[in-house]
């Protein structure tokens, strides 16, 4: 009994010491903080107050500031050093933003050459075929503007429900080539050689049709001024010789028969005067030109 109530008393005994050791510790760290503060505020006020106190007391406890170890250092120097950095960020910051303005500045600049009259007049009487703005089409008929059956010129150039018509487009390049009696090459190289002012009559070409793409740009351009050449003819040689079947074509041709362009006149009519389906006039001038036949007085005036 007697060895029990002193097992007893001993373990008592060693829990209220261990709850003075927890309660000292307890005590210590708060201690050690309010040294900490003690040792800011004192600093601050040395700082203030312009030095004193041989220098202070130096931190032994590993403390931040900013991410940066501050062991050993002295506060206000660290709190110096943290604004020389946040400076010099802010000065890289702003170089890059400056670097960036002074390249659009250039590049403004450059631009402000083509901004008198007489350039600005010269650019603008190149180009005379647009779209129509997205916002016209909504409150219009959208399809008047746009072809129905046959493409002309880069704009509508591809779609699904025209491609039909481009097989049509080269027998009609085939027909004139043929009442010429010239070389195909001699006709590529007369449009190639006014290539430049094709694509400036078009707003907003795609780039698909210029630089290295220019040869395809050129094949259109003929082509499609070949099928309306054609068509011009056709109607031509309708009109004067009395409706009599002379366009060179079988009888049963699906596109350029007498019968066929009849029927077809009025929708091929619409697509050729839609305003984002236009080729150059001087394309068609170039063809009549050295095609030398009819509607050659009608295309090339002398």
């Amino acid at each position: 009994m007697e060895e029990g109530f002193r097992s007893t008393g001993e373990a008592a005994e060693e829990k209220v010491e261990t709850q003075a050791i927890k309660s000292s510790s307890s005590s210590l760290v708060a201690g050690i903080e309010m040294d900490r503060v003690l040792e800011h505020s004192v600093r601050g006020k040395e700082k203030l107050g312009g030095g004193g106190g041989g220098g202070g007391v130096r931190g032994v406890s590993k403390q931040r500031l900013g991410g940066v170890d501050t062991r050993g250092e002295d506060a206000g120097t660290l709190w110096g050093s943290k604004r020389r950095a946040q400076g010099y960020g802010s000065k890289l910051s702003l170089r890059s933003k400056k670097g960036n303005c002074s390249s659009w500045v250039v590049e403004m600049e450059k631009l402000l050459e083509d901004t008198s009259p007489s350039v600005e007049m010269a650019r603008w009487n190149q180009r005379y075929i647009y779209r129509v703005p997205e916002c016209k089409k909504k409150v219009t008929n959208r399809d008047a503007y746009q072809p129905q059956f046959v493409s002309l010129g880069p704009l509508h150039h591809g779609k699904p429900h025209l491609l039909p018509m481009e097989e049509h487009k080269r027998r009609a390049v085939l027909h004139v080539v043929k009442m010429a009696g010239k070389p195909l090459t001699e006709f590529v190289v007369a449009i190639e050689k006014v290539a430049d002012e094709h694509e400036a009559a078009y707003d907003d070409l795609d780039d698909k049709w210029r630089g290295v793409n220019r040869g395809s740009f050129v094949q259109m351009m003929f082509t499609d001024g070949c099928f309306l050449f054609e068509l011009m003819r056709i109607q031509l040689s309708l009109f004067e010789d009395g409706g009599v079947d002379h366009t060179g074509y079988a009888a049963k041709d699906p596109v350029f028969s007498r019968s066929s362009f009849l029927n077809l006149w009025p929708i091929m009519k619409n697509d050729m005067i839609a305003m984002e389906n236009q080729i150059p006039l001087l394309v068609l001038q170039r063809i009549a030109f050295w095609s030398d036949t009819p509607p050659v007085s009608y295309l090339c005036p002398s």
